[in-house]
């Protein structure tokens, strides 16, 4: 006899907390989601989701650069210089995140670049910060550290926005 667990894998038929534990455990798949869950649980406002998304966008502009070449060194081969836009706009992109880093400064920079760029969850960009060395191996950090860093994403993306966006 099957289950109404391998037949309603979404627990569809279930009551609430079975809906709601199976939506948690399927969340945490979810890689680079981090900024929309935390807009659509109402923890961050529009605005900081907005900014997160402009982060987000910059970092996926940076990522356009091969890091193999060095494009920033100039051409030997004594051709004609072409624009390069992708060099224009990875270094555009990457200007804009190093004044972001200088308006945030390194501890809330590093938490706002892990959580909307990079698409990590509080608790994985919080494993940086924890000083307990035990549950930092582990990859379980405090619940003093998550709460410190989601203090700053929180006013990090206030800044960006209010700089940025708004």
């Amino acid at each position: 006899m099957l289950s109404s667990k391998n037949t309603d894998p979404l627990r569809l038929r279930g009551t609430k907390k079975e809906q709601k534990q199976e939506a948690l455990r399927r969340a945490k798949y979810q890689r680079g989601q981090a900024l929309e869950w935390l807009y659509n649980n109402k923890h961050i406002t529009k605005l900081q989701y907005l900014a997160g998304c402009k982060i987000r966008a910059l970092y996926a502009e940076c990522e356009g650069q091969a890091s193999s070449i060095d494009f920033t060194q100039p051409r030997v081969d004594c051709s004609r210089k072409v624009r390069d836009w992708l060099l224009v706009s990875t270094t555009d992109a990457n200007r804009t995140l190093e004044r972001i880093a200088a308006l945030l400064g390194p501890d809330q920079s590093q938490a706002v670049f892990a959580i909307a760029g990079q698409g990590l969850s509080i608790t994985e960009a919080a494993i940086g910060f924890e000083e307990n060395e035990a549950k930092r191996e582990a990859g379980a950090p405090s619940r003093a550290t998550r709460d410190y860093v989601s203090r700053l994403m929180r006013n990090g993306l206030g800044h960006v926005a209010g700089e940025f966006v708004g």
